[in-house]
């Protein structure tokens, strides 16, 4: 995840004795990992962000040991925000993208079109996040907003399953995931279907990446006038805020119908 390295593991302190037919508890275990380094290619990110730290600090048991891996401070990030939407929507969203830069935001606008015509991939979902890798890697950017709905940015849809339900042969099994732009290792982490069957994003067999490599967000938006709505609502909120948090004030009364 952006850089830092883990290791995931299972632990069950359940023992079961058929023999005896008794389940014992361990209290108390005593772990001890031994690895190679240089054993996985990882991407080195030229910045990792607060935000990343933070995460990877909440997720492992020694947080104190993340400074080895990543440097504590971050360079300057050419793009830290991009916005990927197309040619027809770009200049709508140059509000928002003039706001972050007056914030001391980098940011840049993608749009669809360039990314077809000038990065690699079998579609266009797999163009779209070779450019997120490129600009993560080469401009440091950490955030990307997917300024459209699915019929400017297509979603990617993954095989599912929801309460052990599993049925291999329905096409419509599936679920948008915005999560395949956001991790970016692997050797080719376009594919999430390396057992080359009908259904791709299958757990543990599709080399699916469920850490991410930078923070991304979409806009339901088609059309120029849901672009502006979306950034004037967005902008007013940054730059009006709250005075105070009236949510612990507020009531919804709810009335049955019927």
């Amino acid at each position: 995840m952006r850089g830092f390295l883990f290791f995931v593991f299972n632990y069950y302190p359940l023992r079961y004795t058929a023999s005896e037919q008794k389940t014992s508890l361990v209290t108390n275990a005593k772990f001890e990992v031994v690895f190679d380094e240089g054993f996985y290619d990882f991407r080195e990110y030229p910045t990792t962000g607060e935000v990343f730290r933070d995460a990877a600090a909440n997720l492992v048991f020694n947080p104190e040991n993340l400074g080895r891996q990543r440097p504590l401070f971050d360079e300057p990030s050419e793009a830290e925000y991009i916005v990927i939407t197309s040619n027809a929507l770009s200049s709508y969203f140059e509000p928002l993208t003039d706001w972050e830069m007056q914030k001391g935001v980098t940011s840049e606008i993608v749009t669809v079109e360039s990314i077809e015509s000038s990065y690699p991939g079998t579609n266009t979902q797999a163009k779209i996040k070779n450019c997120i890798l490129d600009y993560a890697m080469n401009k440091g950017s950490i955030c990307v907003l997917l300024g459209g709905d699915n019929t400017i940015i297509p979603d990617y849809d993954c095989y599912c399953y929801v309460n052990n339900d599993n049925p291999p042969y329905d096409p419509d099994y599936t679920n948008p995931a915005d999560i395949y732009y956001t991790g970016l290792d692997g050797t080719d982490p376009t594919d999430w279907n390396l057992d080359g069957d009908d259904k791709q994003g299958e757990p543990y067999v599709d080399g699916v990446d469920l850490y991410p490599d930078v923070i991304a967000t979409r806009a339901g938006l088609r059309t120029s006038d849901d672009v502006t709505a979306f950034v004037n609502k967005t902008l007013n909120y940054e730059q009006n805020p709250p005075t105070s948090d009236s949510r612990g004030r507020s009531a919804i009364s709810v009335q049955s119908l019927g």
